[in-house]
């Protein structure tokens, strides 16, 4: 559904419409904003049927659980020591497995590199300029001497391909980018 595309585009985006009215924070959904206003009016909504704690979020019930359950689902590969929660394993592995704690660390930023990558470049790649060649990343230099970084498509014209394939795949992709082009502007930041 067109509001759902929306809503969805606004991750890649990285807009947030939606401003605490208490604070500066924002956020991309009203949902969120209203969960989160919750800590300024001190509403606490979820309570532990055991023990009568409550908590702002449900999420945090959930975890707090694990206390009376005794369940721990995040379990250390190399030694099979089991955590109740998430960031005790990762502590347990910046201690004691550093070399698993790099990885996790590489893998993380990996992705951050590849999300900002993806925002930045999103345009080209939702109206269909891609479907003949490759994205590449180019280094250039202004006549200030500043150096920079640009995503570029490289064309790739393969004679033995199917023509008429590679003509489907762009209009397919050329009518995508017209249906985002019409119902979503997409800004890029040029930092």
């Amino acid at each position: 559904m067109k509001e759902a595309l929306k809503r969805h585009m606004l991750k890649h985006t990285g807009e947030k419409p939606y401003k605490c009215r208490i604070c500066d924070r924002r956020f991309t959904d009203y949902g969120t904003r209203q969960k989160h206003e919750r800590l300024h009016m001190g509403l606490r909504p979820y309570q532990c049927a055991l023990c009568g704690k409550s908590f702002t979020y449900s999420y945090v019930l959930a975890n707090h659980m694990l206390t009376h359950t005794g369940e721990k689902k995040y379990s250390c590969v190399p030694c099979n020591k089991k955590f109740t929660k998430a960031h005790h394993l990762k502590y347990h592995n910046k201690v004691h497995h550093k070399d698993i704690y790099i990885q996790q660390q590489i893998e993380q930023e990996a992705k951050k590199i590849r999300q900002q990558l993806n925002v930045t470049n999103i345009s080209g790649v939702v109206t269909g300029q891609i479907v003949d060649g490759q994205l590449q990343l180019i280094q250039t230099t202004s006549e200030d001497g500043e150096h920079d970084a640009q995503m570029q498509v490289v064309e790739e014209l393969d004679e033995e391909e199917d023509t008429e394939e590679r003509e489907t795949d762009r209009a397919v992709a050329n009518m995508q980018g017209v249906v985002l082009d019409d119902d979503y502007t997409i800004v890029v930041d040029s930092k």
